[in-house]
Parts: C-alpha cells; structure tokens; sequence
C-alpha cells in the first residue's frame, strides 16, 4: 500500500467508520462503549448479570471497552486482528459491536466461575471485582481461533443488529455521557450537532462532518461531491453548494468562524478547492 492509499485509508477510518471516536471529546468512543453496555445486557443477559454479580458497573466495564475500541482490537492475534479489520471497513461501526458480544459470549464460563467463587464465599467480592476485569482485558488476545470468533459474532447467536437500533441505542446514550458534565460547552455544542446529522445520514453516502471552533456551524462533505453548512443548535441547513468535480468530498478544513472552507475531492486525481465566506 502506497503512502497515500494509508493516508486515505486512515482519513476513511477516523471521519466515515468511527465517527468521533478520535475527537477531542472522545464523544464517539464514550457513547458506543455506553451502547455496548445496553446491547451486552440485551443479546447477552445471563453475562450481564454475571458482571454485575461481580461487581462491574457501566463505569468499569465502558474503561475496558474503550480499550478495545480505540485500538480497534489489535490486542487479538494477528490473523482474528486482520479478519476483524476487514469485517470493520465493510460492515462499519457495528462490527465493534459484535466483535465485543462474540469475546463475551466465547468467554462466559470463566466469568461463571469467578461468579459462582464468589457466590461460595470462595473469594472476596474486591478480588473477584480485580481478577474479572483482567480477565475481559486479556479476553481479545486469547482469541486465537478467528473462525470461531468471526462465526460467533456473525452467526444466529446474536441476532440482527439494525441501524435504527443503534441510532435509538446512540442518542440515547449520547445524553448520558453529555450529562456527566465532563465536556465543555463548545464540545457539547459539536457533539450535539455530529449527532444529530448522523441520525439523518442518508443510507447510500458517506459523509465527513466538520465543526467550526466555536462550534455554531458543522460542515457536511459527501460521496456526490455535496458541500452542506449546519445551525449546530436547530440542525438546519443554512448553505449548500456542490463541488467542481462534483467527485467525493475526501476532507474538508473549515477557516475563519466557520463561514469558509477548504476541501480535497479526488475525481480520480486529488485537487483541492477553496470556497469564499458564506456569511
């Protein structure tokens, strides 16, 4: 792979799959790792209870799995990591989801034991709260059988996990992490706003969203070469306008207070366009 082609690939990860999993608020990775919560609690509800028998509450489990989403589980062994990787550029988002159920689902009789130990008085409820959270740490490099984990995590086992599921499970958990009150007001103002246009995404594009530093407007950048300005407090769309070679917009930088940008489009070969201030 040429240095470019990473480039672009990188650039494909971070702005199109995983979504503001990499943004200074980590808003992205909080949230899903809120909706991994719900889903495990869902699809997996005997495992669910285990953990919290074992004293692991959302807080504690959400510090394991940002573990696991942010290096898009590359503790796995190297073939389960690649097959993984794979799943991930060709279903999206999802595939964290179910690779995360799949580890859990394929690790459940360790967690039982710890369980039941404690249950015995075999164990002191702290220690066994310490020995399950190394256990789902060390859980992606005793995958060594990628077969069997790609095929827990596809198969029947789990069941359908539509779009509109995790868009529900999303907004949701998005007002949670945001009520913790741990972010500042401009990075509310972004999140709310990257939210709310990935609940209207439409199905066919792609889109790369970009947010202006003091937060008021986003910019919304897609595979038909649409340019589109965003009100991040009501979510309408102020401006609009259409690249010149009407090609996928790749990137998109936003100057001023957020009235200009610069973009990159590749139609095949990459230019670079400048628009004047909006406002």
């Amino acid at each position: 792979m040429s240095e470019e082609d990473a480039f672009w690939l990188l650039a494909a990860i971070v702005e199109d799959v995983l979504p503001g999993f990499y943004h200074p608020s980590l808003i992205g990775v909080n949230t899903d790792t809120n909706v991994l919560c719900d889903l495990v609690a869902v699809k997996l509800p005997d495992v669910w209870h285990m953990l919290q028998a074992l004293g692991l509450d959302r807080q504690a489990l959400c510090a394991v799995f940002v573990s696991w989403f942010m290096c898009l589980f590359n503790q796995l062994p190297r073939e389960s990591m690649l097959r993984v990787w794979d799943l991930l550029l060709f279903e999206g988002s999802k595939t964290l989801f179910r690779i995360s159920l799949a580890l859990l689902a394929l690790n459940a009789k360790p967690l039982q034991d710890l369980a039941t130990a404690v249950k015995e008085g075999m164990i002191h409820g702290e220690d066994a709260q310490s020995e399950a959270i190394v256990l789902l740490r060390d859980m992606p490099a005793h995958a060594i059988d990628s077969n069997l984990l790609l095929l827990t995590a596809t198969g029947g086992l789990l069941g359908s996990m539509p779009k509109e599921l995790l868009v529900k499970l999303r907004l949701h958990n998005a007002r949670r992490v945001l009520a913790d009150g741990l972010l500042d007001e401009v990075f509310v103002k972004q999140s709310r706003a990257l939210l709310l246009l990935r609940s209207r995404d439409d199905h066919n594009t792609r889109k790369i969203l970009v947010v202006s530093s003091h937060g008021a407007f986003i910019w919304s950048g897609d595979d038909a070469g649409n340019v589109c300005v965003w009100d991040s407090q009501t979510g309408t769309c102020v401006k609009r306008l259409v690249t010149p070679s009407h090609r996928r917009v790749c990137s998109l930088a936003v100057w001023g207070e957020g009235t200009g940008a610069r973009g990159i489009t590749k139609s095949p070969t990459t230019t670079t366009w400048t628009t004047t201030p909006f406002f």
